[in-house]
């Protein structure tokens, strides 16, 4: 274990002893234990009054023990699967507001974090709730409906799926959003295909795609986009879906895509409307089963 203390306690000063723990974690997610188990944990503890760096640990594992200052107001901010080293340089909350993750820290395991606000009184052992910087999108399958038997003999390829416009890091404090898709982790938001498919034929998809939202502002739509590519009569066709504002911890899941006409020349363009038609349920991701909003 690695632990740091910030400032030191005076000797004559009364502690408690506090143990956090946020293996609950583990049991989120329903799709892929992997990732959502607690390979790392960081505890940064500020005071509530000057915003000062008080302690500081890193840990493997989500189980951390300190011995806090009695009844002092304190921040305790918890970050899970994050590099290490990732918050030397921080000395005060406003150098943990202008810290970022970047997206490619969950290639193999989600990055979360968690907050708690309060003083301690006595010895507690605290469940630190815990959740994921990233969005989730889902897409089950694909619909084609072009009844025209000219196109469909012509052949209809399904080459593959992405999202566009999706944030390179985000803030672990939700302030800093990077737009730039430079060097992203690629493999967490895109699927390749490249299938042959039958008009009226359903295809199975089953895409999950993970990402930082590239939502700015207070607008209820991002920026993000769902891209599908198809080759159709031997001309590439692009399917540019505009998701709702990407919330973190959030899943996205997008029902049968039905295909009814050509899309555009180029990704990101807006298609006419009449050229698919979707269903998007948009959930809390610990409780993806319970709709709590349709689109159409």
């Amino acid at each position: 274990m690695l632990s740091s203390c910030i400032r030191g306690l005076s000797v004559d000063s009364e502690n408690v002893r506090v143990v956090f723990d946020v293996r609950n974690a583990e049991v989120k997610s329903g799709y892929s234990d992997d990732m959502d188990a607690v390979g790392s944990l960081s505890v940064l503890v500020f005071s509530s009054e000057s915003d000062e760096l008080l302690y500081k640990e890193e840990i493997s594992g989500g189980h951390a023990e300190l011995y806090l200052q009695k009844d002092a107001p304190l921040e305790c901010h918890f970050m899970v699967n994050v590099p290490a080293g990732s918050f030397d340089e921080v000395r005060d909350i406003d150098d943990l507001r202008e810290s970022s993750s970047l997206l490619a820290d969950n290639r193999h395991r989600h990055v979360m974090t968690g907050h708690v606000s309060r003083s301690f009184s006595s010895d507690a052992m605290v469940n630190v709730e815990v959740s994921r910087l990233c969005s989730r999108i889902y897409v089950d399958r694909l619909v084609p409906l072009f009844a025209n038997e000219t196109l469909v003999a012509s052949g209809i390829i399904f080459n593959g799926m992405y999202l566009m416009n999706v944030s390179e890091s985000i803030g672990y404090l939700g302030d800093i959003v990077s737009s730039d898709t430079e060097g992203l982790a690629r493999d967490m938001y895109e699927h390749r295909y490249d299938s042959l498919v039958a008009d009226r034929t359903p295809l199975r998809t089953d895409a999950y795609m993970y990402c930082y939202s590239g939502d700015s502002g207070d607008s209820d739509k991002s920026v993000t986009m769902l891209v599908l590519e198809f080759t159709i009569a031997g001309r590439t066709n692009y399917y540019s879906i505009e998701l709702p504002a990407l919330l973190p911890n959030y899943e996205y899941r997008i029902h049968e895509i039905r295909l009814h006409g050509f899309g555009t020349e180029e990704p990101g363009e807006m298609i006419d409307r009449n050229a698919l038609s979707f269903t998007v349920t948009v959930n809390p991701w610990t409780d993806s089963e319970d709709r709590e909003h349709v689109m159409n």
